[in-house]
């Protein structure tokens, strides 16, 4: 039998949970779909799919298969689409990576556009609560958003902007702390501190100065500094475009706003593969359009 014709219709059966509807997708008899992922099971030695009369599930050789062939695929029809000099239409599934506090509006905005122009392809989005950390890590996906200046080796690394992070607070607070005019007001400050920063505290302002806080909160979500900053617990160095509209509606307000912290860059990151898939190339370029 065609391995690849296999492959197609083992990945379809996974995806539709059905063998009818792959048989009808492909328009052959059920039974030849049967005996397509049966030949696989054979040449690999493995059982691929968990079969009862009503449910198909992948086990887990089937699952860790699945994602191996879906790139073996993408592979095969982007190199028959250079030999025929045309574009593959992008579809499949994505499955991206990042941070959590990328659960906004603006993002879900480039989503939204992404699917109106590429309704085949279906999205799989992760935010990572702690990012990953080594490139074998990335296997399993498509596209990792990180905020860092020190991408992971061993990846391509697409720059697409650069964040400022500014040092916020609720007014209630301020009133509290009393508002500093300079860095040197602010030293032994208490802070919400982002646990992959030295537990130190010490900061080193964009302008060179530096002052060293008090942590009373660590963590390695974002997402969990931002609502404690909202409710009151102290100050925090936030994405400008996290805070933005906080501070416009009176929220929250800049501690110091001549002053803020290194800035930060966003990179989209995806495994060295010898060829891009259709999916993959035109996400980039919306991201690209989206953060320039």
């Amino acid at each position: 039998m065609d391995t690849l014709l296999s492959m197609r219709i083992f990945c379809t059966v996974a995806e539709l949970c059905s063998f009818s509807a792959a048989a009808n997708k492909f328009n052959i008899a059920h039974s030849a779909v049967s005996k397509h992922v049966a030949t696989l099971e054979q040449r690999l030695s493995a059982r691929l799919l968990n079969r009862t009369s009503r449910h198909v599930s992948l086990t887990e050789a089937g699952s860790i298969y699945l994602q191996q062939a879906r790139h073996v695929l993408e592979l095969v029809d982007e190199m028959e689409a250079q030999a025929r000099n045309t574009a593959v239409k992008p579809s499949g599934n994505l499955k991206i990576s990042a941070p959590p506090w990328f659960a906004n509006t603006h993002f879900v905005s480039l989503i939204a556009d992404y699917r109106a122009a590429y309704p085949d392809v279906n999205l799989e989005i992760d935010f990572d609560v702690i990012e990953r950390g080594a490139s074998s890590e990335y296997e399993d996906l498509d596209i990792a958003l990180r905020v860092t200046n020190t991408p992971e080796e061993g990846l391509v690394a697409k720059h697409l902007t650069t964040f400022t992070f500014r040092l916020v607070a609720t007014p209630a607070f301020l009133d509290r702390q009393k508002r500093p005019n300079e860095p040197a007001d602010v030293d032994g400050w208490p802070l919400l501190h982002y646990s992959a920063y030295p537990s130190n505290g010490a900061v080193v302002f964009h302008s060179g100065e530096r002052v060293t806080f008090k942590p009373v909160m660590r963590s390695s979500s974002t997402s969990l500094l931002y609502i404690a900053v909202l409710a009151g617990v102290g100050p925090a160095f936030m994405p400008s475009a996290l805070i933005e509209k906080d501070v416009k509606e009176g929220r929250l307000e800049f501690v110091l706003p001549e002053e803020t912290a290194s800035p930060m860059k966003l990179y989209a990151l995806h495994p060295h593969r010898p060829y891009i898939s259709a999916k993959v190339k035109t996400f980039l370029k919306f991201l690209e359009a989206a953060y320039k």
